[in-house]
């Protein structure tokens, strides 16, 4: 029997998508953060997360960084996090936690055109037009999603890991429909669980995309057992995701899903953006695409769910969130572009390896993908480096904050009022920034949806328009004992008051104390009593255990510049003590006169471990079942 020729572009495609996308990252591979606005927020994160949490064995903790604390995991599951503390064993310790953490990150965008070609297979695509697929999808480049305007731009740290797990999911999804073997159901829930822990606005795109590609997948008086078939996968990945989604969904309650939201562009001025470059794809790609469409229009209609299905979902979305407009629904509108931008670009790969006859064609098809994807994203590439060196005075200021700012305090900066001189033209994120170099807390954070008081990021940003004195009062009460003020304008307005101290300043920067008013406790002690002259003194500022002394004229209550979660338990001398909430949202407790002392401890509830005791069993259940099936065999 005369062996079958092997394509080039069936092989080569893969190979060359991912040295291609190791070439695009490059500049940024190495001990020191890439560059992306949100990168340094995700870094802190990871780094809390494995050094406080994964390498003491816990699934979950309590991250006082970021405005009055939050659940770290809550909404923003442990998936980077986990995969970042994977990188970082299989290296033996050798990696730091950033350098483990760019490689996860990097590393992801690498191998996304793997994934992209096992998708392409699972939908239906020859092993050519899959391989072509693979050098494409790194032409997807949307900036509010995976790739690398995503990444290297706005940051979306989550979402590029998020990608390659979505891309597997719904590969292994798409075989399930037409294959009964077991394994897919196995790698399809493994997947979606990991999706789901990674990145959740990707996790609620899922159903909706594999809704719209999957039916054409469906054989003739089989779609009953695909369904069961999927139904199983579904329940396998809500067993193993069980540890985090049971206590999101008992305490949703504490993250921020209803607040602030852009306004997403009409559909017309959307699809302008495509057409044009400025969206999805670079300049002149999307004509290339429509070409693709027109050909599985024209020759190949089974593949043409791979056009209808991005179209779509393109004006499913946009309709849904043009009627229900929210920050959950803006999100499922933006973070599926680059999923469906990916789809629509496999009637391209279809088109290249129908044209393909030879050796010499195939060579041809994927240097025309290949400069597809290099000649119009080059100026993009340019994104792709390692993150700003930050202005000496910022520096200096990092290190005055690590000193005057006591542990447990934090530190506010108005984002908005900073100049070019001192951000660098490239620094974004100069709160984040100075949280990290400094290793103090900062009222500001990543995104408002983890935290139950989102509204504290915004107090810093009104220090030029209130009275200082309301600031000070304002932000003494979250606990914020310095701020850094970055134009020697707000500088003098501050420090003309009574209320602010200036400790240090190299123009325009400056930092400041705020003073308390005589008999009260100083911020940074965390405690403001209602009523009555006080004292109060913050002896442990350990993230989940607090300890202070306290002295009181006269009983009353006091906030707790702490987010309130009802996993946090006081106790007084000793003896647990209730615990409420303030209108908004702090933590409140009742102090007697005179002195006493103060504990508060954050441990896990029911919910955390009915959800680990899921996942666990869960767990086990799959590995007898794959026992059996494997004895079976």
């Amino acid at each position: 029997m005369p062996l079958r020729r092997v394509s080039i572009a069936a092989w080569g495609g893969p190979l060359v998508a991912v040295g291609l996308a190791a070439w695009i990252t490059a500049p940024a591979w190495g001990r020191t953060p890439f560059s992306g606005i949100d990168v340094i927020a995700h870094l802190m994160r990871a780094v809390f997360g494995v050094e406080r949490l994964v390498m003491h064995g816990r699934l979950d903790g309590w991250s006082p960084g970021a405005f009055l604390g939050h659940q770290h995991f809550l909404i923003r599951g442990p998936g980077v996090t986990w995969l970042t503390a994977l990188v970082r064993a299989a290296t033996l310790g050798r990696l730091s936690t950033t350098a483990a953490f760019d490689a996860a990150v990097l590393g992801s965008f690498v191998l996304f055109p793997l994934g992209a070609c096992f998708l392409a297979r699972s939908l239906g695509l020859d092993r050519t037009a899959a391989g072509v697929a693979a050098i494409l999808s790194l032409a997807v480049a949307n900036p509010f999603c995976n790739g690398i305007r995503g990444l290297f731009g706005l940051g979306l740290v989550e979402n590029q890991v998020g990608a390659l797990v979505f891309v597997v999911a719904l590969g292994a999804l798409a075989r399930i429909v037409a294959d009964p073997r077991p394994r897919w159901i196995v790698v399809g829930g493994i997947a979606t669980a990991a999706l789901a822990i990674t990145h959740a606005p990707s996790t609620l795109v899922l159903p909706v995309v594999a809704a719209l590609q999957l039916p054409w997948l469906l054989a003739h008086g089989r779609a009953r057992a695909a369904i069961g078939r999927l139904a199983v996968t579904g329940v396998l990945a809500l067993g193993l995701a069980a540890f985090w989604a049971l206590p999101f969904v008992a305490h949703r309650d504490l993250v921020a899903l209803r607040i602030g939201h852009r306004d997403v562009p009409p559909l017309l001025d959307d699809l302008r953006a495509v057409l044009t470059g400025s969206l999805t794809y670079p300049p002149g790609v999307a004509w290339a695409v429509l070409a693709g469409w027109t050909f599985v229009l024209v020759r190949s209609r089974r593949d043409l769910g791979l056009a209808i299905g991005p179209l779509a979902y393109l004006v499913l979305g946009h309709g849904y969130y043009t009627w229900s407009p929210s920050e959950v629904h803006e999100q499922v509108a933006l973070r599926a572009a680059g999923y469906t931008g990916l789809l629509a670009i496999f009637p391209l790969a279809i088109l290249l390896s129908r044209a393909a006859r030879s050796r010499a064609g195939e060579v041809a098809i994927v240097g025309i993908a290949v400069a597809l994807v290099v000649v119009p994203s080059g100026p993009w590439r340019a994104l792709v480096r390692p993150y700003p060196t930050a202005p000496a005075a910022l520096v200096e200021a990092a290190g005055v904050l690590h000193g005057v700012v006591p542990r447990g305090a934090r530190f506010a900066t108005p984002q908005r009022a900073y100049p070019a001189e001192i951000v660098g033209g490239g620094l974004a994120g100069p709160d984040r920034w100075l949280s990290w170099q400094s290793d103090r807390a900062t009222l500001n954070g990543l995104t408002r949806d983890s935290s139950s008081t989102p509204w504290t990021g915004a107090e810093a940003e009104m220090l030029d328009t209130r009275p200082p004195a309301e600031s000070a009062d304002r932000l003494g009460r979250l606990g914020v004992s310095h701020v850094v003020v970055p134009t020697a304008a707000l500088a003098a307005s501050l420090a003309a008051s009574p209320r602010f101290r200036q400790v240090w300043t190299v123009p325009p920067l400056a930092i400041l104390a705020i003073v308390p008013l005589a008999g009260r406790p100083a911020p940074a002690s965390l405690i403001a009593p209602l009523a009555g002259p006080a004292r109060a003194h913050l002896q442990s500022a350990a993230a989940e255990h607090l300890r202070w002394k306290v002295a009181t004229s006269v009983a009353t209550d006091a906030a707790v510049a702490v987010a309130w979660s009802p996993k946090w338990h006081a106790a007084l001398d000793g003896h647990p003590i209730p615990l409420a909430r303030t209108q908004d949202g702090l933590v409140l407790v009742r102090l007697p006169a005179g002195r006493s002392r103060l504990a508060l401890d954050y441990a896990p509830d029911a919910w955390d471990r009915a959800g680990a005791a899921i996942t666990l069993g869960t767990l086990v259940a799959l590995v007898v079942a794959l026992a059996r099936y494997a004895c079976a065999a």
